[in-house]
């Protein structure tokens, strides 16, 4: 009995297995920054943000901890969209931070609020309503999206 059949059969899947992985690679790219939807990405670092806090104050960190934790997202948020820049608001009405990729800055807030400058636009959060707050600016040929969330 030959057995010519079951190699040419193997020989065919091996090609296509080859073919596959080519088109895979070929057809895989990179989120373009032109097609940004600014408030699913708001709703997904203020998710990514709301699950930090919550596990470390869970696991027992303290609130300089959580910040330092905090602005590792910022860094990878502000590596993966360039044109994008966050700043997050944490705290409470006796001590907040305001964090952005390079500093954690401590504010204290004034009857709750605080206020702050990103890309030239001024704005005020009060903390007393909840303890985190993400603000967001997209910048793309001259136009500006700004989200507070």
């Amino acid at each position: 009995m030959e057995k010519k059949g079951q190699f040419y059969l193997i020989a065919v899947f091996v090609i296509i297995s080859i073919i596959s992985g080519l088109v895979y690679t070929y057809n895989y790219a990179r989120v373009s920054e032109d097609n940004i939807d600014l408030n699913a990405l708001a709703e997904e670092i203020n998710y990514e943000t709301g699950e930090l806090i919550n596990n470390r104050i869970f696991a027992g960190k303290n609130r300089n901890e959580i910040a330092d934790e905090i602005r590792k997202i910022i860094v990878y948020y502000d590596e993966v969209y360039l044109n994008t820049r966050l700043k997050i608001f944490y705290g409470d009405e006796s001590q907040a931070f305001i964090i952005d990729n390079v500093n954690v800055n401590i504010a204290v807030p004034n009857n709750g609020k605080i206020e702050d400058n990103l890309g030239g636009n001024t704005y005020e959060v009060d903390i007393r309503d909840k303890n985190y707050y993400i603000v967001l600016l997209n910048e793309k040929d001259g136009e500006r999206d700004f989200i507070i969330k």
